[in-house]
């Protein structure tokens, strides 16, 4: 992987003790609390595999950091290429803004993946 410390590849929120619940159904099961599904959301990193390429979208407090590896001759992904294959790079991302933006309750804005309120 490309280098950086934890701290510099995600957005920081509470461990699960504070963000998870018990909710009973079938059974005890556990599930996120309400008011963190927005900060969730927001710091999920997402990933396009085209058959050959992997783009991995992390999202950080400094920005959008993207991941390229071409799987066809690093499977392992050791070696990140988004600046040396900017076509590939060019296209992921745009397929993954895509299907971000016609995934419900979810916008592009600023090059962040956000959820977006239903108004109804």
């Amino acid at each position: 992987s490309a280098p950086g410390t934890r701290e510099t590849k995600r957005i920081a929120y509470p461990g699960l003790a504070t963000t998870l619940e018990v909710r009973y159904g079938d059974g005890p099961y556990l599930a996120l609390k309400p008011e963190f599904t927005d900060i969730v959301n927001i710091a999920k990193h997402r990933m396009v595999y085209d058959g050959r390429y992997k783009l991995i979208y992390i999202p950080t407090v400094n920005g959008i950091r993207w991941e390229l590896y071409d799987l066809l001759y690093d499977p392992m992904e050791t070696n990140d290429v988004v600046t040396q294959d900017t076509e590939a790079f060019r296209r992921l991302a745009r397929f993954l803004f895509e299907q971000s933006e016609l995934a419900p309750n979810t916008e592009v804005r600023r090059g962040y993946v956000l959820p977006v309120t239903p108004t109804y």
